[in-house]
């Protein structure tokens, strides 16, 4: 991936953005990715959307070329990092495509920021006690990070909690890409745990068009979640069949041709 670094507002540090497709495309898309599974888990879909679209792919606080830069502590954080990309380039609205903890940031950014979000596709995402199954997950893999002698060793914990069966999508340099990523994944994973929105919140969301995608292998938890995301907040329920958590990674093209389907439908 090619990429640009952006201000990242509130630290004054810099995040990486990688920029594929038309210079100029307007109405881009920006993938966000999530807890433990880094911007190169988007390569393939962001290969697919780039032959058709401008394609921004946010490498957050510790991942990718972001690297060199503090964990995120908090979810606000991650969406004034992702704005002050999009204000640095000039961009004032997008599609957004969020997987897991990234799907968390961009029902973060629709909240704080609807203006900026012509639409968006969000796959399993944390809704905070809303959907108590996921956030019990959440809770779950918070304690095993805790407790882990080695982060390593808690990040790959967590991540094979996260991905639930989807697990098995993940070749081994993935795994070792995890464990490399300890120390972030211990120190950002409490801030997700905080987010929190309330249904009164959730129900602004109804003015964006936002798809609620769940993987048809997930855990119940992950349905359920989705479907309060749809009863709440008028979120589109898809179900991705023989797909799990890692959609990025099992099914690219689906995901490149529903953020596609947003952005049509947008544009009329």
């Amino acid at each position: 991936m090619g990429g640009v670094a952006f201000n990242a507002g509130r630290r004054s540090h810099l995040i990486h953005v990688s920029v594929e497709g038309p210079r100029n495309g307007a109405l881009p898309v920006v993938l966000v990715h999530g807890v433990c599974f880094g911007p190169e888990t988007f390569e393939r879909p962001a290969s697919a959307l780039a032959r058709r679209v401008r394609v921004l792919t946010v490498h957050r606080r510790g991942y990718g070329g972001s690297a060199d830069l503090p964990p995120g502590e908090t979810v606000d954080e991650h969406v004034n990092d992702v704005v002050a990309a999009l204000d640095r380039m000039g961009i004032p609205k997008a599609v957004f495509v969020g997987v897991s903890g990234g799907a968390t940031i961009t029902l973060a950014i629709a909240l704080a920021h609807p203006a900026r979000v012509a639409a968006a596709v969000v796959h399993e995402p944390a809704l905070g006690p809303l959907a108590p199954g996921v956030h019990g997950i959440l809770s779950t893999g918070a304690g095993m990070i805790a407790q882990a002698a080695e982060a390593a060793d808690g990040a790959e914990a967590m991540a094979g909690l996260l991905a639930g069966p989807s697990w098995g999508a993940c070749g081994h340099a993935e795994r070792m890409r995890i464990r490399e990523l300890g120390p972030v994944v211990r120190a950002e994973v409490p801030g997700f745990l905080e987010f929190a929105p309330s249904a009164d919140e959730l129900r602004t969301l109804r003015a964006v068009p936002l798809v609620s995608s769940v993987g048809g292998n997930s855990r119940a938890q992950r349905m359920a979640a989705a479907q309060v995301l749809a009863g709440i907040a008028g979120a589109r329920l898809e179900v991705v069949r023989e797909v799990g958590h890692l959609l990025q990674i099992e099914a690219p093209a689906v995901l490149a041709r529903c953020a596609l389907r947003q952005r049509r439908a947008v544009l009329g």
